[in-house]
């Protein structure tokens, strides 16, 4: 895990593009470094899914061999909305699951800890909107 002192509780910048997004898109996450270790995304319902954590289950299949420490000093992260699947709050986080599956807003969220971290001082946000269509 990274030393925490050293890493700031929010980035710098965070921000997320483009903010509409299409099952053919890819959404870019731009992030100043240092940053936190742990990236989520809530879904319009409600839904939560980890996409980054120290812990290697907690993370996206695609993103497992993405430690914390080179998470942390990562300035960007590309992730192609058709493919994204990661472990999700209602089944305990025990199984992964498609994470753009429903149209609306979803919630992008940065922190050292996505599971206390909730004043706005200790995590950073951005939205996307999911169109739930092949182009945009």
């Amino acid at each position: 895990m990274p030393d925490s002192a050293k890493v700031p509780s929010k980035a710098k910048t965070f921000t997320c593009a483009p903010q509409s997004l299409s099952a053919s898109s890819t959404l870019k996450i731009h992030m100043s470094v240092p940053h936190a270790w742990e990236l989520g995304i809530r879904s319009p319902s409600g839904e939560f899914y980890f996409l980054t954590s120290c812990e290697s289950d907690m993370r996206a299949p695609s993103l497992r061999n993405l430690d914390c420490d080179a998470f942390s000093q990562l300035s960007t992260l590309e992730l192609k909305v058709s493919e994204l699947a990661a472990p999700f709050a209602g089944s305990g986080y025990g199984r992964t699951g498609s994470v753009f599956r429903e149209k609306g807003r979803y919630i992008v969220v940065l922190a050292k800890n996505l599971e206390t971290e909730h004043q706005p001082n200790t995590f950073n946000r951005c939205e996307v909107n999911y169109t739930n269509s092949e182009t945009q």
